[in-house]
């Protein structure tokens, strides 16, 4: 039997629960909004083995208070199988915000899944926004993220954002979408990861659009995936860096859609960097479609912030026949972190310069069969037998001709690598050979300096690295 809420209700719901069963049915009309302090608005617990929800009404978590600052999620579900259906809007709720020195409180997640079922989101899903430091020199809350998936698939044709982070000394906005190890997501709508806080110091970073930690499910995207706005300061201080577009690690991620890094904060010393469009970090990157590093920041009439770079590899596969740019303001379109492969297939454009060319780095044009290169300028020129020239590389400022060298990639291509390359190489230029440069990459880690985060006590916090980069031209 399928309970129905069509009216506001004031109280959190739990499924299996009172005369709750294990389905229920939000109407256009109803909605669910707890007036205890960082209440869960709704949860379908673990102790229940399937769990079936539809929303096209409004969740919203608890507000947090003095006492509990961090604001309450909207849906916990922890069942094991079922579904959860969204046409209406979930949102966590709003962080404390601090009428004395108590600290703000950060704002409560939309969506936090730890069990396995299907989700289907065509509403909109936001975390919840951090509370507002009593005054500059004090912090904000931080934001809330809008969706935390530990296990399931979750298709999202609607709209899905970090919340943003509370006015104060520098706080975050939150993730648009994490995804835990085994979970997966395939998007064909809108991520947006929360804008940082503004201050009068140092303004906060940019939430970052979604973050894949290691051996994520294979995941999609055929929508738009953006950073957050990094926060703006009012006074001598920094711009919040943007958020980055997407960050995976041992993963596999496919794009056709469109990937944009945060613009960077108003700021004067210095204006806020834009975030990186892709931040990859030992998997595979497939793209047929367009991603692009966020803008530096103005600086207020004193420059401007530097450029995300489209893609920033440190260690992994990229497989490009889409389109690829810097973010404005002198963003790379590839920085190289690492030993790293970046395959330019039939279709690839790359409109900027790679950047942090060392050894171990491969470029390999799968289009051309190069016996030669010239090097002037910065630009990477490959000839063919008769001296002609089949494509062109720009490259920062910095390698000289003996920075690189041909070879055969196998697949009737051509290998761009670093010095001599091969010795078993078909075709070779002189200089050294490549070190064994390790991919490496960082696990996953808490996120946030201080440690803040919009769970409920008692739930087991599924934790990503937020790590916002302040990496532009190399």
């Amino acid at each position: 039997m399928t309970n129905t809420i069509t009216k506001p209700v004031h109280h959190s719901v739990v499924l299996g629960s009172g005369h709750y069963g294990d389905s229920l049915l939000i109407t256009s009309t109803g909605s669910i909004d707890p007036t205890n302090a960082s209440a869960t608005a709704l949860s379908a617990p673990s102790t229940l083995a399937t769990a079936f929800i539809t929303n096209d009404g409004t969740v919203t978590g608890g507000m947090g208070n003095a006492s509990v600052p961090a604001g309450g999620i909207g849906i916990s579900f922890a069942s094991a199988a079922g579904s959860l259906s969204n046409a209406g809007l979930i949102e966590g709720g709003r962080g404390y915000s601090a009428v004395n020195d108590s600290r703000a409180g950060a704002g409560g997640s939309g969506l936090v899944v730890t069990g396995a079922p299907s989700i289907e989101n065509a509403g909109t899903i936001t975390g919840g926004a951090g509370g507002s430091a009593r005054a500059d020199g004090s912090y904000g809350g931080q934001g809330g993220d809008g969706v935390i998936l530990s296990a399931g698939m979750t298709t999202n044709s609607g709209i899905i954002a970090g919340g943003h982070g509370g006015f104060g000394y520098g706080n975050a906005g939150g993730y648009g979408v994490g995804v835990g190890s085994g979970a997966s997501l395939q998007n064909m709508g809108t991520v947006v990861g929360g804008a940082g806080a503004a201050s009068g110091f140092n303004g906060g970073y940019g939430g970052d659009g979604v973050i894949l930690a290691d051996n994520a499910g294979a995941s999609f995207n055929s929508g738009l995936i953006t950073g957050g706005h990094g926060g703006l300061t009012h006074n001598d201080a920094a711009g919040g860096t943007g958020g980055v577009g997407v960050m995976l690690g041992n993963d596999t991620f496919t794009n056709t859609g469109t990937i944009i890094g945060g613009t960077g904060g108003l700021g004067y010393f210095p204006p806020g960097y834009g975030g990186d469009g892709v931040y990859l970090a030992g998997g595979t990157l497939v793209s047929s479609g367009f991603i692009k590093g966020g803008a530096g920041g103005n600086g207020g009439g004193l420059g401007y912030g530097i450029g995300g770079a489209g893609v920033y590899i440190k260690g992994g596969v990229f497989d490009d026949s889409g389109t690829v740019t810097g973010g404005d303001r002198g963003g790379n379109a590839v920085t190289f972190a690492g030993a790293s492969q970046v395959i330019l297939e039939a279709g690839a454009k790359i409109h900027g310069d790679f950047g942090g060319w060392q050894p171990g780095d491969t470029i390999d044009v799968r289009t051309v069969q190069a016996t030669a290169f010239s090097f002037q300028s910065d630009t990477l020129s490959l000839l063919n037998s008769g001296g002609q020239v089949v494509d062109t590389l720009d490259f920062t400022s910095g390698y000289s001709a003996g920075d690189f060298a041909l070879q055969a990639d196998g697949d009737g291509g051509t290998d761009v690598v670093y010095g001599k390359g091969d010795p078993a190489a078909d075709f070779r230029h002189g200089g050294t050979q490549p070190g064994e440069a390790a991919a490496g990459h960082a696990d996953f880690l808490s996120r946030g300096a201080d440690g803040m985060v919009g769970y409920q006590p008692g739930l087991t916090p599924v934790l990503f690295e937020d790590v916002h980069f302040y990496f532009g031209r190399v």
